[in-house]
């Protein structure tokens, strides 16, 4: 594989990760946090807020530069990074529950999400090198191209499904 498909690949990757860590922002463009009371946007907003900072924080350095944390253990880090994960899918699942729709609908409307969020951050990926996309060069070129493949095709076949499907409540 040549320099310039390998950068696109690991490009490409990083912007579904980014993706993912901005997945609900569709939601609360779309109006979903009014659906809810306000308390809801008091508990589940801040978490998200932190995490998904958090996470764009480390992934969006430069590899060149120095990470702000320089001095903290890795198991902290990579304990922060899990927490910030989990307070996003948290935060996903509650919003994505906003109308009433099936399981089948909702994870559509969540695939749909991420994959609009990943289209936006792709050029962002392709406009300068990142941490993160330091991290993914180090997956074996057909595991990264097989991966991307799978999170595509799964992700577009739900998207399509869910765009097409007429809502099962009315």
């Amino acid at each position: 594989m040549n320099m310039y498909a390998r950068r696109l690949l690991t490009a490409a990757l990083a912007a579904c990760v980014l993706g993912l860590a901005l997945c609900p922002l569709p939601y609360i463009a779309a109006g979903a946090l009014f659906r809810f009371p306000p308390l809801f946007s008091l508990v589940m907003l801040p978490p998200w807020l932190l995490g998904s900072g958090l996470l764009l924080g480390r992934y969006l350095r430069k590899p060149t530069e120095p990470p702000p944390t320089a001095g903290t253990p890795r198991a902290v880090l990579f304990l922060g990074e899990g927490a910030s994960w989990i307070a996003i899918a948290t935060f996903a699942y509650f919003l994505s529950g906003f109308t009433l729709m099936t399981a089948a609908e909702r994870v559509g409307a969540a695939c749909t999400a991420f994959l609009l969020t990943s289209a936006v951050c792709l050029p962002l990926a392709l406009a300068r090198r990142t941490a993160l996309e330091q991290r993914l060069a180090a997956l074996p070129s057909t595991a990264a191209a097989v991966l991307l493949l799978l999170i595509l095709a799964a992700s577009g076949a739900a998207a399509v499904n869910h765009l097409l499907t007429p809502p099962a409540f009315i």
